[in-house]
């Protein structure tokens, strides 16, 4: 009997001295997925992917007009000159210069971002950054930007038109020199 009283004692201060807690099964920060409802990004750190399509086009239309007249007089020939007569030529030209120029750019990339902040009026901030290298060409290409979660779609995608204060930044790091062309840097 004595030995069934220590054993009750020694369980209830184990018991006692241990920290409880509980935690509802359905929390709002728990990662289980609900099979009845829409799996849309809504917490930061979830994924949304952005179709990037852009365009640019720069027009620049120069106009120029130029004119000049002249006028040419000699007078008649005197002395042993006497054969030549007065003569005068006078005339006008001109031209009239029309240029044109059309630059125009297309942007078309699909990148995945994530949610970084959620604004107080439950508006999504977003980054992300992609890195490709092709053929020695390294290219970085981020963006950012606010989305409204009524603009997610169910595969958690959204255009780039949709997204609001858009930085879409693309550079070109360029090709990596050759081996040959490393040795001769660090010679000369």
């Amino acid at each position: 009997m004595e030995i069934s009283r220590f054993f009750w004692l020694v369980l209830a201060v184990c018991l006692s001295l241990a920290p409880v807690g509980a935690k509802p099964l359905f929390d709002s920060e728990s990662k289980m997925i609900n099979l009845f409802s829409d799996q849309k990004a809504h917490r930061i750190g979830d994924i949304v992917t952005i179709a990037v399509s852009e365009s640019m086009t720069n027009q620049k239309t120069d106009s120029k007009k130029i004119a000049k007249d002249y006028s040419i007089s000699q007078i008649a020939g005197i002395g042993i000159f006497k054969f030549l007569e007065a003569l005068g030529i006078a005339g006008k030209s001109g031209a009239n210069v029309n240029r044109s120029n059309t630059e125009s750019e297309k942007f078309t990339a699909t990148l995945t971002t994530r949610i970084v902040e959620i604004l107080p009026n439950g508006d999504f901030r977003v980054e992300g950054k992609k890195e490709l290298t092709l053929e020695k060409n390294k290219r970085t290409i981020t963006i950012s930007g606010i989305v409204r979660p009524e603009d997610i779609d169910n595969t958690n995608s959204v255009s780039s038109s949709k997204v609001a204060d858009v930085k879409v930044d693309s550079q070109d790091a360029g090709r990596s020199p050759g081996i040959l062309t490393r040795i001769l840097r660090f010679l000369f």
